[in-house]
């Protein structure tokens, strides 16, 4: 508790801001403020610094969580970004398809592609082993994939583990 000498109202004290250049200063203009109430201020003054930087940091906390425990589940889909096909010698086909997916790990990642008739006849899967989290986009092959004859196009489409088959494909004719 502060004596009552210390609790006077600093509403008329006066203030004199001090210039660094300024020649006239004389420190009788200077009504002081009593040594206790200044450390009483500064102390709130630490106190209110200490709780913006721990509302900083708690807020930055949950952001942080929020993302961990959801951000997997809103990785985009796996999408296919690029095919060429390659007609081979013996009248198979070698597809190099480019997949891109937010791949977080084991638990979330593009596990295959697929070549796809157009009445919904899966003919080849690429499996993907494992995820390419550093590696985005990725691209990978499958050669010896026979066709039925008659078949001018195929359609690949893209997997991933959480989310299942991508809506972005690519439709291909084939060479």
């Amino acid at each position: 508790m502060l004596p009552n000498r210390y609790k006077r109202s600093l509403k008329n004290t006066p203030f004199y801001p001090i210039s660094a250049s300024d020649s006239q200063f004389t420190p009788r203009k200077i009504t002081s403020i009593p040594p206790v109430t200044f450390f009483v201020f500064l102390e709130l003054e630490q106190k209110l610094t200490f709780f913006k930087n721990l509302c900083r940091a708690a807020t930055l906390g949950v952001g942080i969580l929020f993302s961990i425990m959801v951000g997997p589940a809103y990785a985009n889909d796996a999408d296919v970004t690029d095919v060429v096909v390659i007609a081979e010698q013996n009248g198979a086909y070698r597809f190099t398809v480019t997949v891109r997916h937010a791949d977080t790990g084991w638990g979330h990642y593009a596990d295959k592609w697929e070549v796809v008739l157009s009445d919904g006849t899966i003919v080849a899967t690429r499996t993907l082993f494992h995820p390419h989290v550093n590696e985005q986009p990725f691209t990978r092959s499958l050669s010896g994939v026979k066709l039925p004859v008659g078949a001018d196009s195929v359609t690949i489409q893209a997997h991933d583990s959480v989310h299942g088959y991508s809506s972005k494909t690519k439709t291909m004719k084939l060479p």
